[in-house]
């Protein structure tokens, strides 16, 4: 009974020992705080975690040295049972101490073991000028602009809905073009970059929004407008070229001409806007081979076949032949001939009463025509006629006289 006595009387003491000093009449020895250690590190941070192994601490002290530092220097102060701090003001690649120590009013523990850390090297720096290379039906290129050197490589984050972003691809150091490939026509996509290295990722580039092209028909029904091919008598002194082809998307077209004597003519004229072109100065009498290339803001090309024309001669043109006058009613009568030159700008016509003298000229056709009729004539009075061909360089011969009655027949 008397030991009872004597615990029962330890005990209390102990109580009131421990009542006297967490109200303060008793003081307390504070423990120093133990495993102090990093638990996480970047280019501009540092988190530490240690023990508290004081029950009634107003808080923790955090101090910290640097390499070229001579002696610690307080960094932060946290409060009661904390055991974490995260240090925010350190700089990149840079070796740091650490320790710290429990406080109560004015009374400190002894200092935690201290411990060291270098920080990461910085973060690169986030891509700039993010734009479209190039895009087709299937693939969108892009490009961007590398504004660190410490990268370790991009990555390439991509989105449908302008909402959700995934990785898309992660490409090595000093890349600065991608392509992303297999793309449906006409999907829109978001895009963005961020570099890359040991400690972490950049910032986001700016983001763009990039659609793919819709399917598109290639031009069709390339055709010579003028000279038409297989033209004879086109003029050497100017002559415009004009053509026609279809878009069936309506895009706005360009033409690269292909011009020349060669049978496979050579480039003359590339990234033109509309469809047509002047040449001067050809040669006369010569025969010239062009051809059309035509494509679209998509890519799609098409050649038309190889088309000819000549020129004509620098010389007056051959007298026609085979003249004929026929009465065709009682007050008309029709001339026909052949014509035997492919320089010809068209044909006289003369008259006459009289077969050897007197004729007078009373009209003239265009080239390639061989036949005139003269009206409002007199019944059964006959007619003469002479023809002949002309252009700038001068006529032919007369051919004639051919004679005939109105409405009668032929003398």
């Amino acid at each position: 009974m008397k030991k009872a006595k004597v615990v029962l009387i330890f005990i209390c003491i102990f109580f009131v020992f421990l009542f006297l000093q967490s109200c303060g009449f008793i003081p307390q020895k504070l423990c120093a705080p133990s495993n102090l250690e990093i638990i996480e590190v970047g280019p501009d941070h540092v988190i530490l975690s240690w023990r508290d192994n004081t029950i009634s601490e107003d808080g923790f002290e955090i101090f910290r040295k640097a390499v070229n530092e001579e002696s610690f220097r307080k960094v932060g102060t946290v409060g009661m049972n904390s055991e974490v701090f995260e240090d925010l003001s350190v700089l990149p690649s840079r070796k740091y101490t650490y320790k710290i120590r429990a406080f109560k009013g004015g009374t400190f523990s002894d200092f935690s073991e201290p411990v060291d850390v270098v920080t990461l090297e910085p973060y690169p720096n986030p891509p700039e000028q993010l734009k479209v290379l190039d895009k087709t039906e299937s693939s969108i290129k892009l490009t961007w602009l590398d504004r660190s050197n410490n990268e370790k490589g991009f990555r390439i984050f991509r989105s449908f809905d302008g909402e959700r972003y995934d990785l898309l691809v992660e490409l090595p150091m000093n890349t600065n073009i991608f392509e992303d490939r297999n793309l449906p026509p006409g999907t829109i996509c978001h895009y963005y970059v961020t570099a890359f290295n040991d400690s972490g990722s950049s910032g986001k580039s700016n983001i763009i929004v990039v659609q793919t092209n819709e399917i598109n028909d290639p031009p069709t029904n390339l055709k010579p407008l003028f000279p038409t091919n297989g033209s004879m008598k086109v003029n050497f002194t100017t002559v415009t070229l004009r053509w026609d082809v279809n878009d069936p998307n309506g895009d706005e077209l360009i033409y690269d001409l292909y011009f020349g004597t060669d049978p496979i003519p050579p480039l003359k004229a590339k990234g033109l806007s509309v469809p047509q072109y002047v040449l001067s100065n050809l040669r006369p009498g010569t025969t010239y081979y062009w051809k059309i290339g035509v494509y679209d803001k998509h890519g799609n090309m098409v050649y038309g076949s190889i088309w000819t024309f000549k020129t004509k001669l620098n010389v007056p043109p051959s007298p026609p032949s085979d003249l004929r006058a026929v009465s065709v009613s009682s007050t008309e009568i029709e001339l026909r001939w052949k014509d035997n030159s492919d320089n010809e700008t068209g044909f006289e016509i003369s008259r006459s009463s009289l077969s050897w003298t007197g004729y007078t000229k009373i009209g003239e056709v265009g080239e390639n025509i061989t036949v005139f009729r003269d009206s409002s004539l007199i019944t059964g009075r006959q007619y003469c006629y002479k023809v002949r061909s002309k252009n700038e360089f001068g006529s032919s011969q007369w051919v004639g006289p051919v004679c005939a009655v109105a409405g009668g027949k032929d003398p």
